[in-house]
């Protein structure tokens, strides 16, 4: 019977954990890459989205005053205060807090919209305005958890023609055109009614 090589095994063994090592070494390396190499292709699509924007803004563009509104606290329409923004910058409005006493039902309609003006108007512009919604934080009237914690209304892109001074499409808070978006409001908290305590309304604008 040969005797046992300890000295053998404890080799072989340390090969085997170095190996290892070595493997999930090599595989943390290459998982650190793909990871980097997916922020870098991230960073490029961001910035290419945002140089595609850039360029449907003039070389100095105007400034441009917008104000939103909705149809959920009385009185239905009340106007934001006005904001100024700025051509291909995202930007995003807060209207808080809405009526405690406002309630929702699901079903019910909830709209949103806006209008746009250009104070300092000298020449003519289209405006258009994309990748804009209005959300509205939820709770429920009867203290529980809604089971989201947000409402959005998608608003359609849209452009308008400049032409003068005025606030377009509409100045009028109670004009169907400056409810560009609508969306019934959803079950959230069972049979009980919703309530919604703040709203933001974002997008971006752009002029030729």
């Amino acid at each position: 019977m040969r005797p046992t090589n300890y000295g053998s095994i404890g080799r072989s063994r340390l090969a085997t954990g170095a190996t290892l090592a070595a493997c999930c070494a090599l595989g943390l390396v290459g998982s650190i890459a793909a990871s980097a190499q997916a922020r870098t292709l991230a960073a490029r699509r961001v910035h290419a989205r945002q140089a595609t924007i850039k360029a449907q803004c003039p070389t100095k563009p105007p400034a441009v005053n917008v104000r939103w509104h909705h149809n959920l606290e009385p009185p239905a329409g009340m106007w934001s205060d006005a904001r100024g923004i700025k051509c291909g910058v995202p930007f995003s409005i807060v209207i808080r807090p809405l009526d405690d006493t406002f309630r929702v039902s699901a079903g019910e309609e909830i709209e949103a919209g806006y209008d746009f003006m250009l104070p300092n108007y000298t020449t003519p512009y289209t405006v258009t305005f994309a990748n804009t919604k209005a959300v509205f934080v939820v709770k429920c009237v009867s203290g529980a958890k809604p089971s989201a914690p947000t409402v959005t209304v998608p608003i359609t892109t849209a452009s308008y023609p400049v032409t003068n001074l005025n606030w377009n499409p509409s100045a009028e808070a109670t004009s169907a055109l400056t409810y560009q978006g609508e969306v019934p409001a959803p079950s959230l908290c069972g049979s009980a009614q919703l309530r919604l305590s703040k709203g933001v309304f974002s997008g971006v604008m752009t002029m030729q």
